[in-house]
C-alpha cells in the first residue's frame, strides 16, 4: 500500500487514561462523552458501535481506533458521532492513521446522521469496500478519506458536504458513479482523480458553481425526484407527446400545456386532472406523483415522459421512445 508523505495532523486527545467495554477501548473526553480509542485487529464480522458507553455517549472514533481490522465486513457508526478522526497525511513509521484504514475485508459502512467530519484516510485502503451511506450531517471529507477503496462503484455525497479533501477519492479505480446532491458546489480539489475512465459526477439540476469536468471526470445536471420512490412499472407505453397510455389501469393521460397539469381519462370524454383521479395527485412542475403506484413521474426538456424506476434511475414509460 503506498501512501503520500506531507504534514502530520494532531489527533484528537481525550482524557489520557483508558477503559475498556467489550472489545472497545477508549478515554472519556472533558465533556465526559467517549472517544473509541482502538478495537483488536483480530476481531472478525460485522459491528454496531454503541451509542453510549457507561452511560456516556460516544461522539467520537480516534485515529487508527480500527486500523487494520482486516476481517471486519460491515460497520455502522452510530447517530451518536460526530466526528471520525485522521490525519493528513502518513510518515513512515508512525502508527497513526485513519480511524478504519486499511480494513481490507470492509465491504459496508453506515456513517450516521450526526458525524459532521469524516477525517483524513479515514477509509484508506479498504479494498473491498462496495456500499457506503454517508450520513446527511457531514460537512467535510477529509484528504485520502477513501484512498485507493479500488471495489467501490459508486457514492452519493448529500448536500451538507461543503468540502472534499485533496485526494479523497484517488485510486479508487472501479469509481464510475457520483451523485453530489448540494445545490451549489462543493469546494473540491483532485478528489476524484485516477478514478474509473468512464467515471461521470452527477449534480442536481438548476445548482451553481458546478464545473463542467473535475480531474477530466465529465459533470451532468440531473433531475432530482423530491423524495425517494421504488416502483417496477408494469404495462406504461410511450405514446407521442403529450400522449401516454397505462395499460394496467386501461386509461390514457396526456398533459396539458396551458396550465401545466397532467390528466388523466376517465371515460371516452371525460378528462380530469390528475388530483381529480383515484391515487393520482399533482405537484410541482414537471413532477406528478402516482399514489396507488407510489412512483414519481416527470416531464423532461426532451419532450418524454418519464417513470421512476429507482432513486435516480429514470427511464421513459415503456422503456422506449
Amino acid at each position: 500500500m503506498r501512501y503520500l508523505t506531507i504534514f502530520l495532523s494532531i489527533a484528537l486527545l481525550g482524557n489520557a487514561g483508558a477503559a475498556t467495554f467489550g472489545l472497545y477501548s477508549y478515554s472519556v473526553n472533558p465533556d465526559n462523552s467517549v472517544r473509541i480509542t482502538n478495537y483488536p485487529t483480530d476481531a472478525t464480522g460485522a459491528i454496531e458501535i454503541p451509542a453510549t458507553i457507561d452511560g456516556r455517549s460516544v461522539t467520537s472514533i480516534g485515529t487508527s481506533a480500527f486500523r487494520d481490522c482486516s476481517d471486519l465486513t460491515s460497520i455502522t457508526i452510530p447517530d451518536s458521532v460526530t466526528f471520525i478522526e485522521g490525519v493528513t497525511v502518513l510518515v513512515s513509521g508512525n502508527v497513526q492513521g485513519g480511524a478504519f484504514q486499511d480494513c481490507t475485508g470492509l465491504t459496508s459502512v453506515t456513517i450516521g446522521n450526526s458525524v459532521t467530519y469524516i477525517g483524513g484516510y479515514a477509509f484508506a485502503g479498504c479494498e473491498s469496500l462496495t456500499s457506503v451511506t454517508i450520513g446527511n450531517s457531514v460537512t467535510s471529507i477529509g484528504v485520502f478519506a477513501f484512498f485507493e477503496c479500488s471495489s467501490l462503484t459508486s457514492i452519493t455525497i448529500p448536500d451538507s458536504v461543503t468540502r472534499i479533501g485533496y485526494s479523497a477519492f484517488y485510486g479508487c479505480t472501479n469509481l464510475e458513479y457520483i451523485r453530489l446532491q448540494s445545490i451549489v458546489a462543493p469546494d473540491m480539489w483532485l478528489a476524484f482523480y485516477n478514478i474509473h475512465p468512464a467515471a461521470v459526477i452527477q449534480y442536481p439540476q438548476g445548482a451553481t458553481g458546478y464545473a463542467a469536468t473535475y480531474d477530466g471526470v465529465p459533470t451532468v445536471a440531473v433531475y432530482t425526484p423530491p423524495q425517494e420512490a421504488r416502483w417496477e412499472p408494469a404495462g406504461w407505453v410511450y405514446y407521442a407527446w403529450p400522449y401516454a397510455y397505462d395499460s394496467t389501469e386501461g386509461r390514457w393521460h396526456f398533459f396539458n400545456q396551458s396550465d401545466k397539469q397532467w390528466r388523466v381519462n376517465l371515460t371516452d370524454s371525460q378528462w380530469a386532472t390528475l388530483d381529480a383521479a383515484t391515487g393520482w395527485n399533482y405537484y410541482a412542475w414537471p413532477y406528478s406523483y402516482s399514489s396507488d403506484q407510489s412512483t414519481w413521474h416527470w416531464y423532461d426538456a426532451n419532450i418524454q415522459w418519464v417513470v421512476d424506476l429507482a432513486s435516480g434511475d429514470w427511464e421513459l414509460f415503456g422503456g422506449s421512445d
